[in-house]
């Protein structure tokens, strides 16, 4: 990706070369994973509703109207519009995650995502993760871990984890690690944030174990 231009020329035509070739003998399928980590849970399909310039979106479970917002990213929309400041912009192109939020049911960096795309659908931030009563289990897990650091990523972070949780409720350490590959700490400490997934996926599952009752 930051490669040069000659260099990212070259490695595009191997990368073709070796597709082709594995097309042609028919293992195009080895190595890829039978079922790869999305950051997507299904989400209720949403006729189309006509666009006259005030978006309507669903925003951590209330009703918004952005007046200004349509030349905007989303995130933009959600922090200069929504006053919603959790998510961050830290790279502006994608790379970072740290402007993570979720768009009908799918993880997305907000910061490339055009604002009129969330027009009738439903937008989840950090500042909607926790439920009125208690903390979401990673948010408990990063407390309890100690992984927030500076603070800057962690929106983000806490967002792409908790998709995976509701993915896949007893994740690997594997599919921690892919869930955050689009996330940068610049501070450099994934293995707290790690550890806080796995701890926050053990709690999933022994709070939807049924309890066993005695006769």
């Amino acid at each position: 990706m930051r490669g040069s231009a000659a260099y990212r020329r070259r490695a595009i035509a191997a990368t073709l070369e070796s597709a082709l070739e594995r097309i042609a003998d028919g293992t195009e399928a080895r190595g890829l994973e039978i079922a790869p980590v999305l950051l997507e849970t299904p989400a209720p399909s949403r006729p189309p509703k006509p666009f006259h310039g005030t978006i309507e979106t669903t925003i951590n479970g209330h009703l918004s109207r952005l007046h200004d917002a349509s030349h905007k990213s989303l995130l933009d929309a959600l922090r200069d519009e929504a006053g919603l400041t959790g998510a961050k912009e830290g790279c502006a192109e994608g790379e970072c995650g740290a402007c993570t939020v979720w768009l009908d049911g799918r993880a997305v960096m907000s910061c490339l995502v055009p604002a009129p795309q969330a027009h009738g659908g439903e937008v989840v931030t950090i500042e909607g993760l926790a439920s009125s009563v208690e903390l979401h289990p990673l948010q408990q897990a990063f407390i309890d871990n100690a992984a927030v650091q500076c603070g800057f990523c962690i929106p983000g972070m806490l967002m792409a984890g908790a998709k995976l949780l509701d993915e896949r409720p007893d994740c690997s350490l594997d599919e921690a690690q892919v869930a955050i590959s689009g996330n940068i700490c610049r501070c450099t400490g994934y293995k707290k944030i790690l550890a806080a997934m796995l701890d926050a996926s053990e709690a999933i599952v022994e709070r939807a174990e049924p309890l066993e009752v005695s006769a």
